[in-house]
């Protein structure tokens, strides 16, 4: 009797053990789930504030109407202009399903690579979803530079998410999953080469690459997917061109201005070896989430309950530190630096480093070649994703550093199938999860060419076509207003064409709605620019140029000189009326100078400019 006595206390309490380290575990997971939702509500409740008069705008006049226009190497505004259409026009709308797009394309990838590495029995679905939800914060580290509308930039960041995807689903063998896997294989590259054709070819390279060394090489599976690429490029083309010959000279004229902007050949600048520089603070913050994220979750790998609470007590504080920070009870100043993205390399250093401490020999020699193949692969994707531009690699890269903690995922997974791997997973979850915050704030205390942190704007102005409604400082308010005004009190028809000539305000434009023509941003300010303005306005018909506005900066730092309306047989002080002025914003496209900017209407009959316009061009 006393013996069965005995062992029913022992049962007792390892019941109880059991119970309560079912509890802790059920805690740890939670953490991540609502810290990440208190990201992605933060970014979506800031996502109607601030505007960029450059970058960002480019991006909405290409949704607006990117048929405009008969060249582009980006035809991502033909991608986005159902959804542009969809929401109205509304930039804060397009702004949040640009997040959530990317937010739940990375969420089914994590899930995907945790599905496949860690033990997915039917109790553990939950779990398994909670912990891929926290995971796919990483992602939103996108939007830390604070250019939150949909544009080619978050198109191939959410066609690398796609391949991604099929990547790990694709198998040589046919079944359901496979055949899923190497179908979004060929959506993401289709959606990679309208998004930039350059990444859509160094993903290609990845690709094969990496399934004929894993082994996953099928002729009738990859011969079904460069079908499909091959049709949904072709569909492309006769919708956008009406034809492919028309299609590929778009891209071949593009590449040839873009050429003008560079003074060099684009492709030969896109194959290059870029380094970076941290700074001090930078190298201080690496170490400092390095090591909290291996000693919180080294801790969690022990069987030691003291150990445990230690690593329990470490994430509860990372994630308090996440609350801070998005109620804006924390500020973390962060000294400028171009490369501050790359910090996200702290969590897979952490995963690496923990698996060869913990697993030891295990570690290394249970990873398969195909597991480390992907995690190559996804390391290189960043770089994927920033090739062929012209800023640096890793600068430009590390806005898709997602894919390297997620590389580092990708290899210490499988060794936690017999461990509380979900719970050991939650600091590396929260330490990304604290990044993003820091890099997100960052980014709103100053967005992009604004010279003001986004929480202390307060003057709404509605903008555009659709006039949506945005929260601006009262400096950009007063610049948008005293345009829109002008423009309003001289006459000018919502619609009308408008030759920019100021090199950076298609917001301007877009803001008063009128339609940019020869480019949807007509950039000043490289050596090449006037060519490139002259060359695309070229493309313009006569008649168009002859009813058309003219936006001028006389004194600005990328002013296009006027001397370029010779081109179409006209001149300013002959044929045009200055009819409105107004004052820049300081920070408007960058410079915290103030400019004068002229809206000139013209005052020439449009039947004689039209033949003003066709007879220069016969001597051209």
């Amino acid at each position: 009797m006393s013996n069965q006595g005995g062992d029913f206390e022992a049962v007792t309490v390892s019941s109880n053990l059991t119970r309560s380290s079912s509890y802790i575990e059920s805690f740890l997971i939670a953490l991540p789930v609502v810290s990440g939702l208190a990201i992605l509500v933060w970014l979506m409740a800031y996502s109607g504030y601030g505007f960029d008069f450059t970058d960002e705008s480019f991006h909405l006049v290409s949704l607006l109407n990117p048929g405009l226009y008969s060249w582009s190497l980006t035809q991502f505004g033909f991608v986005y202009h159902p959804l542009y259409l969809l929401l109205g026009g509304d930039i804060a709308h397009l702004r949040q399903a640009n997040i959530l797009v990317t937010f739940g394309l990375s969420w089914a990838l994590v899930d995907v690579v945790i599905k496949q590495s860690l033990s997915v029995k039917t109790d553990d679905r939950v779990k398994r979803l909670a912990i891929s939800f926290g995971f796919a914060s990483g992602s939103l580290i996108f939007f830390s530079t604070w250019l939150l509308s949909p544009s080619y930039n978050s198109l191939n960041l959410q066609a690398l998410l796609i391949v991604a995807i099929g990547m790990f689903s694709a198998r040589s063998e046919l079944n359901r999953n496979s055949l899923v896997g190497w179908l979004l294989i060929g959506v993401g590259g289709w959606l990679a080469f309208m998004a930039k054709p350059s990444t859509a070819a160094a993903l290609g390279c990845c690709v094969f690459f990496y399934l004929l060394l894993a082994g996953k090489t099928n002729i009738r599976f990859m011969v079904f997917t460069f079908a499909l690429l091959l049709s949904l490029l072709l569909v492309s083309a006769l919708a956008i061109d009406g034809s492919v010959a028309g299609f590929v000279e778009r891209i071949k004229i593009a590449v040839a201005f873009g050429e003008y902007l560079a003074g060099s050949s684009v492709i030969g600048n896109s194959i290059r070896f870029d380094d970076f520089v941290l700074t001090p603070q930078d190298v201080l913050f690496f170490r400092v989430l390095l090591a909290v994220s291996f000693f919180s979750a080294f801790s969690l790998c022990l069987g030691n309950r003291y150990f445990n609470l230690v690593g329990c007590l470490c994430s509860c504080l990372i994630s308090f530190l996440i609350f801070m920070l998005v109620s804006e009870n924390l500020f973390v100043g962060l000294n400028y630096s171009n490369y501050h993205g790359l910090l996200v390399f702290a969590v897979p250093a952490s995963m690496v480093l923990l698996g060869g401490c913990v697993y030891r020999q295990a570690f290394f020699s249970n990873l398969p070649i195909s597991r480390c193949l992907v995690a190559f692969v996804l390391v290189l994707f960043p770089h994927v994703y920033a090739f062929g531009t012209n800023n640096n690699y890793w600068q430009a890269g590390s806005s898709a550093g997602f894919f390297w903690f997620l590389a580092g995922l990708v290899l210490v997974a499988p060794m936690m199938r017999d461990s509380r791997g979900f719970a050991t997973l939650t600091p590396f979850v929260l330490t990304i999860q604290l990044i993003v915050a820091v890099l997100v704030q960052a980014g709103m205390e100053s967005p992009y060419r604004q010279m003001q942190p986004l929480r202390l704007n307060s003057t709404v102005v509605q903008i555009g076509p659709s006039k949506a409604n945005l929260v601006l400082s009262a400096e950009y308010s007063n610049y948008l207003t005293a345009a829109m005004t002008a423009a309003e009190q001289a006459g000018f028809a919502p619609g009308t064409p408008v030759i920019d000539l100021s090199g950076q305000s298609p917001g301007i434009l877009y803001a008063i709605g009128a339609t940019n023509i020869g480019q949807a941003w007509t950039i000043g300010g490289y050596p090449g620019s006037f060519k490139l303005a002259s060359e695309a306005l070229q493309k313009v018909s006569c008649s168009q140029m002859a009813i058309a506005w003219l936006l001028l900066e006389p004194t600005g730092p990328r002013s296009i000189s006027d001397s370029l309306l010779s081109t179409f047989g006209a001149n300013l002080g002959e044929h045009y009326q200055e009819v409105g002025s107004w004052s820049t914003a300081s920070g408007a496209g960058g410079y915290t100078e103030l400019r004068r900017q002229k809206l000139f209407k013209p005052v020439r009959d449009a039947t004689t400019s039209n033949k003003s316009c066709i007879e220069a061009r016969k001597q051209i």
